[in-house]
Order: structure tokens, then sequence, then C-alpha cells
């Protein structure tokens, strides 16, 4: 039995709508850390295998950052838009929505440490 497994699926889906990623192979500032762990642990780990989505270690290697930033901020917009990447993502990880990340482009880019 998993983590959500006494949830229902539309339960499920608003757990995971509320909890987002915040990308992590950068070093991150005390509040992205903060941000990381309180919004994102329970669906990524960094280095430590996927979960509900993927493991974050590397991924800043694997997309540009500009890519990354949008994704985080609204991946079905992206997936809806036939963006490649974003509709392989989406679907590698049986198709469960990312949560639309609440903060703004440059509030996001206040907690990435390049």
């Amino acid at each position: 039995m998993g983590l959500l497994s006494g949830y229902s699926v539309s339960s499920v889906k608003i757990i995971l709508l509320s909890l987002f990623f915040l990308t992590v192979t950068k070093t991150f500032s005390q509040n992205g850390e903060l941000l990381f762990t309180q919004n994102c642990t329970a669906c990524h780990t960094i280095g430590g295998g996927p979960l509900v989505g993927p493991d974050l270690k590397g991924v800043s290697e694997k997309y540009e950052e500009s890519w990354l930033l949008k994704f985080i901020q609204s991946s079905q917009t992206m997936v809806k838009a036939g963006d490649e990447q974003a509709v392989a993502t989406f679907q590698q990880y049986n198709m469960v929505p990312m949560v639309i990340f609440l903060l703004k482009l440059m509030k996001l880019k206040q907690y990435w440490t390049i």
C-alpha cells in the first residue's frame, strides 16, 4: 500500500495539485530549500530516485532554465501546447499533472541560485 493509497483519485489529484517542485540541482538559498521541503518532497527527491514525479538530480543539465521555469509554473500549459519535453515527462510519470506553482516567475528565480 502506497502513501496515497487511502485516497480517491480526485483527492490524490488535489493533493498533487497542492504540492509542487522547485528545481533543485543548483544550490538553494535557505528559503528555497524550505520551499522545496514544504512543497516538493511529496513527489520528488534529489538523488533518491523517482517518486510520483522525477528525481530532480541533474535536472538543470537535462533542461534549459527557461524551460524549467515555465514547466514549474504550469506544466499542463506546456503539455496542451504540445511541447515535446513536457508531453514526454507527463506521459512518463503516469499523466499525473504537476501542481501549478503559485510563486511568480521573479520570486521563483529569487530562490534559484545558479
